[in-house]
């Protein structure tokens, strides 16, 4: 919370937008290292799967048979497609001076999510028939971690992890202190007769609602 406070605080929307590809970039080279180093514990992909099949209560639970279709299945492969109406993502393409800034997000963002769920929902399932059934599920991937890498590595993909969540604590606060300032001060400012609000107040008003958001979550 400190470190995000940091940059959010003092570097606004250009340091969360370079805090997010660096702590994406690490996330992603993380999470591959770990599938890589887990998979091969396993005994590869191949041998992951026929675990997981063999295991008959598990792999009913696992593969919904039955409960989904393929059509519905297929269509939540189009959800990295809505990117441009996550509101985290909308609020940095408001900043751009051209539509052609923000091309590059549209056409990578899906494959950033492939590369980054993909290996994580694969380590789920093969954890599935590796795993009792008490482990809390959210704690999976990095009971895996633990089970089958090194400390180094485990503190190297606990940092992707945070890193992760830092990305979203960051974009979320500056997409709360612009709301704050622009929706609710400027606009019933003005009804109150408080006047135009320059944009040196604007900053000093987010700035002190991001502290005090940050502190409130802390």
């Amino acid at each position: 919370c400190l470190v995000v406070l940091f940059y959010v605080f003092f570097g606004g929307m250009r340091a969360t937008a370079w805090a997010n590809t660096m702590q994406t970039l690490v996330f992603m080279v993380m999470g591959l290292i770990a599938f890589y180093v887990i998979t091969d514990a396993l005994g590869g992909p191949v041998e992951a799967s026929k675990k997981l099949l063999a295991n008959e209560e598990k792999n009913s639970v696992m593969a919904r048979e039955g409960l989904i279709g393929k059509w519905q299945f297929l269509t939540y492969c189009f959800i990295p497609l809505s990117v441009g109406m996550f509101p985290h993502l909308f609020q940095h393409w408001l900043t751009a001076k051209r539509a052609s800034n923000f091309k590059l997000t549209v056409v990578a963002h899906p494959l950033c999510i492939a590369i980054t769920w993909v290996p994580c929902i694969l380590l789920g399932m093969w954890a599935a028939a590796e795993l009792p059934g008490s482990v809390n599920p959210n704690a999976v991937l990095g009971t895996m971690v633990a089970k089958h890498s090194t400390e180094l590595l485990s503190g190297l993909i606990g940092a992707g992890i945070l890193a992760a969540i830092m990305s979203s604590m960051d974009s979320q606060f500056l997409c709360l202190g612009s709301l704050f300032t622009n929706d609710i001060v400027v606009r019933y400012g003005r009804h109150l007769g408080l006047g135009e609000v320059t944009d040196r107040a604007k900053i000093i008003l987010g700035r002190i609602f991001v502290f005090l958001a940050v502190t409130v979550t802390l």
